[in-house]
């Protein structure tokens, strides 16, 4: 086995580093970074508000499927066979 200068090199690196207590206070005694900042943009602010409002609203036309309901129960709701098949084939093609 070969050794040269290296263990010396080593003991040296060892023998300058402090110890990680004095390490933590010098840490602890630094000025402090700048702060981030956050600022969030007026379309943004705008953007979230809409979204709010979207979440609140209800996914059901309730006048819609009142009309309908009413239909049916009286016996008038007719449902056209070409519109079903034009519907059908626009989500398959």
């Amino acid at each position: 086995m070969i050794i040269n200068n290296n263990v010396q090199a080593l003991s040296s690196l060892y023998a300058s580093t402090q110890p990680t207590a004095v390490r933590h206070a010098q840490r602890a005694t630094a000025p402090s970074p700048v702060q981030d900042k956050f600022e969030v943009s007026s379309e943004a602010q705008s953007f979230s508000s809409l979204l709010k409002e979207l979440q609140n609203m209800s996914d059901v036309r309730a006048d819609k499927v009142a009309a309908v309901e009413q239909q049916i129960e009286a016996g008038s709701y007719d449902v056209s066979s070409s519109n079903v098949a034009a519907k059908l084939l626009s989500l398959r093609y």
